[in-house]
């Protein structure tokens, strides 16, 4: 079984233990995953992983904001803060697939922060 967080070290171990591979060469194989995913990253491209997720990127539309906290509000004490154009913003994120997460069940019937 494995322990609360799992670290890359860990993580060489376990692979190792449940395939007989040597840990030498599953490090090989983890530097040319990291690889992969950065070239990924760099050129904007999808990267599906089994049936464990995907790393993808999204694009997130430009918005009203306001103001926050440090941020010239301390010149406007006492006044309206306005509005500011928030502008398009992108984020590379690695999603579970469900069919992985609903395949273990947990104490906390949302412990992976999904809306029922």
């Amino acid at each position: 079984m494995l322990g609360k967080d799992l670290t890359s070290r860990l993580l060489v171990s376990e692979i190792a233990k449940r395939t007989g591979f040597r840990k030498a060469d599953i490090r090989i194989v983890l530097k040319a995953l990291e690889s992969i995913f950065y070239e990924a990253i760099v050129e904007k491209k999808e990267v599906v992983i089994g049936k464990i997720g995907k790393l993808y990127h999204q694009v997130l539309p430009p918005y009203k904001g306001k103001l926050q906290k440090g941020m010239q509000l301390r010149e406007m004490k006492g006044q309206d803060i306005p509005d500011i154009d928030i502008p398009e913003g992108r984020r590379t994120a690695f999603k579970i697939f469900r069919t992985l997460r609903k395949s273990y069940k947990f104490d906390d019937e949302n412990e992976w922060g999904e809306d029922e």
